[in-house]
């Protein structure tokens, strides 16, 4: 079929440039491979909150600076199994305790029950089911 394009209000030519035959698009209801593409993690970045709680649709990354208190990883909202999150944290110099929700269970070790003064800890959370995800974490040398 052809194409029809309408449009009014405009108060100068315009240029629309449409995919030909030979552009491969990416279906928004297609399986499809991607190669060769960047992604770029959504980052969330917090000066010392009490809490975080993960969630998949709004962040892929958390980042915690000068931590002044205890903080609390809450269960992710809404989480599919294959979510994983990154979670940095650094202290303002005091260790500070880490509480956990629920789902959180450490691999290979316990969960980290506080900070390390001046260090970043990176940890990170791959929910196995839907109630429970796996930790790792280690700090800055």
């Amino acid at each position: 079929g052809n194409l029809i394009l309408s449009a009014s209000g405009l108060t100068a030519p315009r240029t629309f440039t449409f995919p030909n035959a030979s552009t491969t698009l990416v279906g928004v209801d297609t399986v499809q491979s991607l190669s060769n593409k960047r992604i770029y993690p959504r980052q969330s970045i917090q000066t010392s909150p009490t809490s975080i709680t993960p969630d998949k649709s709004q962040f892929d990354e958390y980042y915690v600076t000068a931590l002044s208190n205890p903080i609390t990883i809450n269960n992710a909202t809404s989480p599919s199994v294959g979510d994983t999150f990154v979670i940095y944290i650094t202290d303002n110099g005091t260790v500070r305790s880490i509480s956990w929700g629920s789902h959180y269970v450490g691999l290979g070790v316990p969960l980290p029950t506080s900070t390390t003064a001046n260090k970043t800890m990176e940890i990170i959370i791959k929910y196995v089911a839907s109630n429970k995800a796996l930790v790792s974490y280690i700090n800055q040398q």
